[in-house]
């Protein structure tokens, strides 16, 4: 009885100090937000308008000896 006495009691301890000791959650300032954000899921500029990710994947960076040499363009 008294074994199960200590381990609840250990368990309740634990969780009130990770309850207690658990850092707050960073919230940005949405008013003074000037560059990029999220809204509604989607990745916005500092303009408002939606951003999008464009570039090229170059596999002979990474693999040289098995891609053939890029042409120039």
């Amino acid at each position: 009885m008294n074994r199960k006495l200590a381990t609840a009691t250990g368990a309740l301890l634990a969780l009130a100090a990770a309850t207690l000791t658990a850092p707050a959650t960073a919230h940005a300032d949405d008013t003074t937000s000037t560059g990029f954000r999220v809204a509604d899921g989607r990745l916005l500029d500092a303009t408002g308008q939606d951003f999008v990710l464009r570039g090229v994947n170059h596999a002979h960076t990474w693999y040289p000896a098995t891609t053939p040499a890029p042409s120039p363009t």
